[in-house]
């Protein structure tokens, strides 16, 4: 059933409201002494865990009732608001599906979030085969190389995969869990851009842990996200949450969550399907109409907007240059041959008429391209070092162009979309030397 009680929300909107004298944290005092414009008519929401506002890490009353109508709501076992984003949840899972020393298959596409979790958790990485679709960017990842890699790893404990990548493109979820449950190991889908998709039942959440940003996709603020489960208990998921959050999860935060997804649950719905076509308009004008395309699968987020440049005269980047510079549109990101956008049910009709409107003044400037850049294969790391071990070795610094054939101590990756194409322990080639100069990268931290 939909979720239409906020009983956080209400609970938190009753004690702002109910003229108590704030002794207890934050300094602020409801937002007395900040300026007028600085926010200040939500500052009374910002308080501390109290008997009357309840503890995110030890929930008795509002957090717990909301957090069992959020699971019985999406049918799981188990739904934890998090205040710190999907990371948090990425590393909850991840240490509750794997022991210190343990093997951990991975999506080749996964966050750098992932690899931070791996190093603190003392895991063991297998990387899964990568493969790039037509538009240069990677694949999801098959059920088939899910089973491949098992059969030949079967200590494994956990397999973590990305759907829907930062592209929008989806994996077929239920099939992998069908094989990853076969194998008796976890499943972990890190679904940070899938929370519109929730509202459109396209987003499956069988998995034992399905981590979900709010934020990124739907009305809610910086760092709403959700953990879904079907493993475990909810205290000891909920002590592992704690194990890596601040003691201070924010109450704004948390109660943005639950009203995001109580809209989404009313009038959301409707305007989310509005986009839905509204997105769907623009790609199908932007293939019959200009030289650019756009990326899309069967399985794919139906609001997610990629345009593809690769079959013209314009980089990704340049493409995203035109539109911030020259039409005060600012997308998510670009790469060599494509530009993201994350439209979601706050953009307008106007919005997506001056972003139709700048395509079209931008299309007659742009030559064809009829042989795109051939893209390289994402390469498998090679682990000369183990990454814990790496990660916290003596090191040194040096320049990009002298690194070649040492073992890096860290993780870089060009942000968005946050997928690493160096991690700690890796032995570093001639291929990571040349994307560090590209990317702009001078410096990089090795193993003495």
């Amino acid at each position: 059933m939909p979720m239409t009680k906020m009983k956080i929300y209400d609970n938190l909107y009753e004690f702002a409201h109910s003229g108590a004298i704030r002794f207890y944290m934050p300094g602020h005092k409801g937002g007395r002494t900040l300026p007028e414009s600085f926010l200040s008519p939500v500052m009374p929401y910002d308080v501390t865990e109290l008997k009357a506002t309840d503890d995110l890490f030890d929930p008795k009353h509002v957090i717990l009732e909301s957090q069992r109508a959020l699971a019985g709501r999406f049918g799981v076992m188990a739904a934890h608001y998090l205040t710190g984003g999907s990371t948090l949840g990425i590393y909850a899972a991840l240490s509750l599906s794997a022991r210190p020393g343990g093997r951990v298959l991975l999506d080749r596409g996964c966050h750098k979030s992932v690899i931070d979790a791996m190093v603190l958790l003392g895991l063991r990485p297998v990387f899964l085969n990568a493969s790039l679709t037509a538009e240069g960017v990677l694949s999801p990842v098959s059920p088939v190389d899910v089973y491949t890699a098992l059969e030949k790893n079967p200590d494994v404990s956990a397999v973590f995969i990305t759907s829907p990548s930062y592209y929008g493109l989806c994996a077929q979820i239920e099939t992998i869990h069908a094989v990853t449950d076969a194998a008796g190991a976890a499943l972990i889908v890190d679904a940070a851009h899938g929370g519109n998709m929730l509202f459109m039942n396209r987003l499956p959440l069988c998995a034992e842990f399905t981590v979900v940003s709010l934020h990124k996709t739907l009305p809610a603020l910086t760092g709403a996200a959700v953990l879904f489960s079907n493993k475990y208990a909810p205290e000891e998921i909920t002590k592992r949450l704690s194990l890596f959050s601040t003691s201070s999860p924010s109450h704004l935060i948390l109660a943005s969550a639950e009203k995001c997804i109580t809209y989404m649950d009313g009038e959301g719905r409707e305007t989310l399907y509005a986009l839905a076509e509204r997105s769907a308009y623009f790609t199908a004008w932007l293939d019959i109409s200009t030289p650019f395309t756009h990326i899309e699968e069967a399985s794919s987020d139906l609001t997610r907007i990629v345009i593809h440049t690769g079959r013209t005269s314009l980089s990704g980047y340049a493409l995203y240059g035109m539109l911030e510079d020259e039409f005060s549109i600012i997308c998510e990101m670009a790469d060599d041959e494509n530009v993201v956008l994350i439209p979601s049910v706050a953009n307008t009709q106007a919005d997506f008429d001056a972003l139709l409107a700048a395509m079209a003044k931008i299309a007659p400037r742009v030559n064809k391209r009829f042989i795109p850049a051939e893209a390289k294969s994402p390469e498998a790391p090679v682990l000369s070092m183990d990454m814990r071990e790496a990660y916290f070795a003596d090191r040194e610094t040096l320049s990009a162009q002298r690194a070649e054939g040492r073992v890096s101590c860290e993780t870089l990756t060009r942000y968005p979309p946050g997928i690493p194409y160096l991690i700690p322990g890796q032995l570093i080639t001639r291929r990571h030397t040349e994307e560090m100069m590209r990317l702009g990268v001078k410096k990089v931290s090795v193993v003495k």
